[in-house]
């Protein structure tokens, strides 16, 4: 109710005002926005020389490896696999038989 009985020169400083401040508002939150990429970039950026490193030193790892050694654990773990197999009888239903006992149980259960 003020602004209708405000004058024009009240309006005027008033609209300044508000200007200004969302003006300061908007170049913070873009100086906040700003800083926070400059950080995640340098973040990744060590990320990034981290996993160099650790890639490097991977392959110091494997030069230590013969390929008799790793042909040798290929036939290990292919052993392992093919003796860790699960199997399963297939299913067959019987006629006029319900096999699904939760639904059975819901609909015989009084509260449902």
């Amino acid at each position: 109710l003020w602004w209708v009985k405000a004058r024009p020169n009240e309006h005027h400083r008033y609209m300044n005002l508000s200007m200004r401040d969302y003006e300061e508002k908007v170049i913070s939150w873009k100086e906040e926005k700003n800083i926070k990429e400059m950080l995640l970039q340098r973040d990744t950026d060590n990320e990034m020389e981290a996993d160099e490193e650790a890639e490097s030193d991977e392959e110091e790892r494997k030069s230590d490896h013969s390929p008799e050694d790793e042909m040798i654990t290929f036939k290990n773990h292919q052993r392992l696999y093919k003796a860790t197999s699960v199997g399963c009888k297939p299913f067959t239903p019987e006629p006029g038989k319900s096999n699904n006992r939760v639904i059975l149980e819901l609909l015989q259960d009084m509260r449902f």
